[in-house]
């Protein structure tokens, strides 16, 4: 950072949970057909990724269970 920027962290938790592997079947053509599109190579990382639904909350644990 530099300057007057600034960084507040925030308290939250990461929620995550696999696909069914339809799902994943979907999403890693969708990933093949615009890398295809674009003329880019794709990480290994991106296919992991893929394969879950990642949220990122800031909702109390108590309350909102994943």
């Amino acid at each position: 950072m530099t300057g007057s920027d600034s960084a507040a962290a925030v308290r939250g938790r990461v929620c995550a949970i696999r696909k069914s592997d339809a799902a994943i079947g979907i999403a890693h053509g969708k990933i093949r057909r615009e890398a295809s599109k674009k003329g880019v190579e794709v990480g290994r990382q991106t296919f992991k990724f893929a394969e879950y639904v990642i949220v990122f909350t800031t909702f109390p644990e108590a309350d909102f269970t994943p």
